[in-house]
């Protein structure tokens, strides 16, 4: 499925990557709690969390990407077609300079 470069898009992946965060950090006190709460660890709960949180990581990391090539295509559409040294010598022809009247 192709994102088109839209605000909405865009606000729909910062949306998600907002959960994405709320859920890491909840993931994240999750093992913690797993390791340390219990001696010896609970393996069982352990694993259990870390897979959740490995998944997450990877969802995480899609989306950013996602958000990344989209703002790479907005700002690809934002950018003026002219090379920077033609953009230079147009603004020129087009605004000539006033001499000084400095005596």
């Amino acid at each position: 499925m192709k994102e088109s470069s839209s605000p909405d898009s865009m606000k729909h992946k910062k949306s998600e990557l907002r959960l994405y965060c709320d859920l890491l950090m909840q993931q994240a006190h999750m093992v913690k709690e797993s390791a340390c709460k219990q001696n010896p660890p609970d393996v069982e709960k352990l694993e259990e969390a870390t897979t959740l949180l490995s998944a997450t990581c990877d969802s995480f990391i899609e989306t950013l990407e996602a958000c990344s090539k989209l703002a790479h295509e907005q700002f690809q559409m934002d950018m003026p077609s002219l090379h920077p040294s033609e953009s230079v010598i147009r603004h020129a022809k087009n605004h000539k300079l006033q001499p000084s009247n400095s005596t």
